[in-house]
């Protein structure tokens, strides 16, 4: 995973010091560990920021990219992940496939949100499975 930014930390700031009190760092333990030890400092921070991403990650089941005209939606299964991939042109397509994960489920999750894809519940993957359906079905 990476780093949380410091405007991401600022935003979760609250979590970041249950984080630090659960780890036995007070308000003034922190200072000065940031003040006299910036490694230990930031050992914490990307600590932290593993667990929130795998936290928020865990949750997600539907991940979906739009660009111009096509849509791509994936869903994540626990042993694999089906994707489906919509192309309008003159003749609109509708494709599908199953693969494995390119490294790990959480992983996985997370490279795609870095690039772009967001989460959903599901509505663009269930819309374009019966798509996909039907189109088999000629």
């Amino acid at each position: 995973m990476r780093r949380l930014y410091n405007e991401e930390l600022e935003v979760l700031s609250d979590e970041f010091i249950s984080y630090l009190i659960l780890n036995g760092i007070d308000a003034e333990e922190w200072k000065k560990i940031k003040n006299e030890d910036v490694e230990k400092a930031e050992l914490n921070i990307l600590e932290f920021s593993n667990n929130y991403f795998n936290v928020m990650i865990s949750g997600i089941e539907y991940v979906t990219f739009n660009v111009a005209e096509s849509v791509h939606t994936i869903q994540f299964r626990s042993q694999d992940r089906s994707e489906f991939l919509f192309k309008q042109s003159e003749n609109a397509t509708v494709g599908f496939k199953e693969t494995p994960f390119l490294k790990n489920r959480e992983l996985d999750i997370f490279q795609l949100l870095e690039n772009g894809y967001k989460p959903d519940k599901g509505e663009a993957y269930k819309k374009l499975a019966l798509l996909y359906a039907q189109s088999q079905m000629k």
